[in-house]
């Protein structure tokens, strides 16, 4: 069974000012391929993809590239465009044509009011003809937005980054689903099981305290729709990253093999064209 982590950071504070990471946490120095590999040897643990780790400048993509390119661990990179600020066609001819087929999409938060929304669906739509996915971070405020960006391009897959957004609680599962059930009404959904080492109140969660959670998306999405992602090493915050597959492998348990391979594996691999 091919296990791929589908939610990796890399930071280099010599490169780039991370401005949302606090001074003198564990975050706040530089996580590399190198460090990301032996915990996942230690884990079981094959493959990630990189996701773009809120620098929002335009230098970080060419730069994940070309550590995919030369590390095998990394099997593809889900980068930044500014989609309202930035030509997206001109973005996508300037990389590295070498490295350009580890792009497997990008990322992008949910419109805000502000939000040029002609220009976003124009990006999208770029995006859509170079058959590139669309990773979505998202909160429960912003559960009605992101169901009309995803129903208004339906021939992109999204992407759900952290169980969908929202926190993980010993009594908030019932709400969660039905506040999540119409995105993935949406066939071009997809739904990472991942960020619940610091989603959960309190970090870290229990197995007890996710089941319910992942029963619900188990329902909701089914085990084609649902991949893995540890979010390292912001994960780090609430657990190891050894927990947080521990913690998958307790909730995918009692499934079959099929579905656990999916979970686990073959959906990232179809999703992101690995």
């Amino acid at each position: 069974m091919t296990v791929i982590d589908t939610h990796q950071h890399n930071w280099d504070f010599r490169k780039f000012d991370y401005r949302w990471i606090t001074p003198g946490t564990i975050l706040a120095h530089n996580y590399l391929p190198e460090d990301a590999l032996p915990v996942m040897q230690a884990a079981g643990v094959d493959q990630c993809v990189l996701v773009e780790a809120g620098v929002k400048l335009p230098a970080e993509l060419p730069w994940f590239l070309e550590l995919a390119a030369t590390h095998d661990h990394i099997a593809g990179v889900v980068g930044h465009i500014d989609l309202v600020q930035e030509d997206t066609a001109a973005v996508l001819a300037g990389l590295n044509p070498d490295h350009r087929p580890l792009l497997k999409g990008i990322r992008i938060g949910v419109r805000t009011p502000d939000t040029d929304i002609e220009a976003q669906h124009a990006g999208l739509r770029i995006l859509a003809a170079h058959n590139l996915t669309c990773d979505l971070l998202i909160q429960n405020q912003s559960l009605g937005p992101a169901q009309a960006l995803v129903a208004a391009h339906p021939d992109i897959t999204f992407i759900l980054d952290h169980f969908a957004g929202g926190k993980i609680t010993a009594d908030g599962h019932a709400d969660w689903r039905a506040q999540t059930a119409p995105l993935a009404a949406l066939p071009n959904t997809v739904m990472k099981v991942s960020g619940y080492l610091t989603a959960a109140d309190p970090m870290p969660p229990t197995a007890q305290t996710l089941q319910p959670y992942f029963e619900a998306a188990l329902d909701l999405f089914g085990p084609t729709r649902l991949m893995y992602g540890s979010d390292w090493p912001v994960c780090l915050r609430g657990g190891s990253y050894a927990l947080g597959v521990e913690l998958l492998k307790n909730l995918t348990g009692a499934l079959s093999p099929d579905e656990q391979a999916a979970i686990q594996g073959r959906t990232a691999i179809e999703t992101y064209h690995l």
